[in-house]
């Protein structure tokens, strides 16, 4: 089963701004028992990207399986896309 996740970003240093993102959403594939899985929504899927340590700019971040966040008995089975090109400005 696949869903779409939004992106969420974390650990942006507070004198910057996320000024945009693209995508804006990725689509996982996961796996598990039936009885889990079809009872699932987007809303149990979620990934979270770290900003730590980039400065202003313009980045390509890349999304780890360790990014993305599932229940327990339930696998990421793939996602896409692999990486996500922020753009960084002062506040």
């Amino acid at each position: 089963t696949t869903f779409t996740s939004e992106l969420l970003f974390t650990g942006l240093a507070s004198n910057l701004k996320l000024t945009s993102h693209d995508p804006s959403n990725i689509d996982v594939t996961v796996d598990g028992a039936s009885n889990i899985i079809n009872n699932l929504s987007a809303n149990d899927v979620s990934v979270d990207i770290p900003l730590d340590g980039l400065v202003e700019g313009t980045h390509e971040v890349t999304i780890r399986e360790s990014n993305i966040h599932v229940p327990d008995g339930v696998s990421i089975a793939d996602f896409s896309p692999r990486t996500v090109t922020v753009v960084i400005e002062k506040k």
